[in-house]
């Protein structure tokens, strides 16, 4: 069984110079059997960039919190692995300060479940641009096995594309593309029927 989830590095100045991003991953062991947990890295130009394995006892769980398997300022997906079925949630951790998580205040926070499967389509209903200063981005992964041709159908008649590597993912970024309204929905489709995941950060 394999799950997906986008995965957030140490990101300073992503809205401010004193503000950054981290995520963790907990992943559970929904048997009574023990079973190898491996989280394989992809950054955003499509790359592996490493791995992790754990083993997880049955029915526990572990926590990938820090992602020590990556660098400081990775940006990109993760594809879980395992023998025997695995259910994971990701979050994402908000801080200003020095970019030491350990001591520095959150001030943000936002979680979603990985998936078992994609889909050639994923309606995004909520996106913004500059909606009383929020913007939304959004990750588009590729559950597929092949290159993933992505086209985006904005609800105000913007669009966007890209092309996604296997388990790798691409960044949508509404504040730095052309929308004029402030508040529309997206439909993100494969073209090429490999199947997506996506989430929404806002």
């Amino acid at each position: 069984m394999a799950v997906l989830a986008m995965v957030f590095g140490f990101v300073p100045g992503a809205l401010a110079a004193s503000f950054y991003y981290t995520s963790g991953i907990r992943v559970m062991n929904l048997t009574s059997t023990d079973t190898q947990v491996t989280l394989s890295f992809y950054d955003l130009n499509g790359g592996f960039n490493t791995s992790a394995t754990q083993t997880i006892s049955g029915d526990g769980f572990y926590s990938f919190f820090p992602l020590s398997a990556v660098s400081s300022g990775f940006n990109g997906s993760v594809v879980i692995s395992s023998q025997y079925a695995i259910a994971s949630i990701s979050n994402l951790l908000g801080f200003y300060g020095s970019g030491n998580p350990t001591t520095d205040p959150q001030v943000a926070s936002g979680a979603y479940t990985a998936a078992s499967a994609g889909s050639t389509s994923v309606f995004l209903p909520a996106l913004m641009k500059n909606n009383n200063g929020i913007s939304t981005w959004f990750y588009v992964q590729n559950a597929g096995s092949s290159n993933a041709n992505v086209s985006i159908a904005y609800s105000d008649g913007t669009t966007a594309s890209g092309t996604i590597h296997p388990g790798a993912s691409i960044k949508f970024d509404q504040a730095v593309e052309t929308h004029p309204v402030k508040g529309f929905s997206g439909i993100v489709t494969s073209t090429n029927s490999q199947p997506l995941v996506a989430a929404v950060v806002e």
